[in-house]
């Protein structure tokens, strides 16, 4: 497992790879000033679950979030929400080679950004986005 470059911030527990530091290491010196702070980064189907279960309690519809896996969404929102419910769902796909999030394949993680201003949030998309990342704002 490897750690958050210098000045990067993150939760107790994550799980990140070196591609994944290497990308955080690029992104700081980008965006010196702005704070970053990961809350999630590669996941197991059950930390994975356990996200779903949070955006649906939040009224996340799964089948709008991952349209490009309609199949997928489908089965979770037709599943219990329940965090074992949906991890056995995302293990069978995994077992076929399908991948609900990126995060699971460890080439994604999740910044916070309810402490930034629209500026240092933009600076941060903009960064990402330059660097090759699909930035994605989520608001819930």
């Amino acid at each position: 497992m490897a750690r958050l470059p210098a000045g990067v911030t993150g939760n107790n527990g994550l799980v990140l790879n070196d591609g994944q530091v290497a990308f955080l290491r690029r992104l700081r010196r980008a965006v010196p000033g702005v704070p970053l702070h990961v809350t999630s980064a590669t996941r197991t189907p059950e930390k994975q679950a356990a996200a779903l279960v949070a955006k649906r309690n939040l009224g996340d519809d799964l089948r709008k979030l991952y349209r490009r896996n309609p199949d997928i969404a489908d089965a979770l929102m037709r599943a219990p929400n329940t965090t074992s419910a949906m991890a056995a769902i995302i293990r069978r796909y995994m077992n076929q080679g399908r991948y609900l999030s990126r995060h699971m394949r460890g080439d994604a993680f999740d910044l916070r950004s309810r402490n930034l201003t629209a500026a240092q949030r933009n600076q941060v998309m903009s960064a990402a986005q330059r660097m090759g990342a699909k930035a994605i704002y989520e608001t819930k």
